[in-house]
């Protein structure tokens, strides 16, 4: 009995790690073409509706689902300038949408230019950042078609293998 408990665990558990690695690359997925979507409402508020950053930053928080980095950015806008609080922002929700170091960094040079430069510069700069991403995304698109089926299965897999080494 012990070890039918023990079997159904590791099976159970392999199988669970499998399907969280692949729901993260879906999420890496999702969150990508959230900034890209984000970024593309943000570039005509800039460039052609000339709003305030405060303005921008509350609205694209109302419509997109990035873990809060535009309330983030928009607390922190006037103790730390809008490079610092986004850079800080990209940092603190990086892992929960599961970013990888390149995500992260081409999602902080937005605020490089946000809101300092003129805005034919920063509408450069997001269009700039919206073709990195929409590479990244493809690449990540790619990882999870290939990878996504096989860890699942692989990790079920990896675990009735264990349990017929044990047994």
């Amino acid at each position: 009995m012990i070890k039918l408990i023990g079997a159904i665990l590791i099976i159970c558990t392999s199988a669970v790690l499998g399907y969280t690695l692949s729901k993260n690359l879906k999420k890496r997925c999702r969150a990508l073409e959230e900034f890209i979507g984000a970024l593309e409402y943000i570039k005509p508020c800039i460039c052609v509706m000339d709003r305030r950053m405060e303005d921008i930053l509350k609205d694209a928080n109302e419509k997109f689902n990035l873990s809060g980095i535009f309330l983030n950015t928009l607390e922190n806008f006037r103790l730390k300038g809008i490079k610092s609080a986004w850079a800080d922002s990209v940092d603190s929700v990086a892992e929960g949408l599961c970013l990888n170091e390149d995500d992260r960094d081409i999602i902080k040079s937005v605020g490089e230019r946000l809101g300092k430069t003129y805005a034919e510069d920063q509408r450069e700069n997001i269009d700039g950042v919206i073709l990195r991403l929409q590479m990244n995304l493809d690449l990540a698109r790619m990882d999870y078609n290939k990878n996504g089926v096989l860890l699942r299965k692989c990790s079920v897999l990896t675990g009735i293998m264990l349990v017929m080494m044990l047994i």
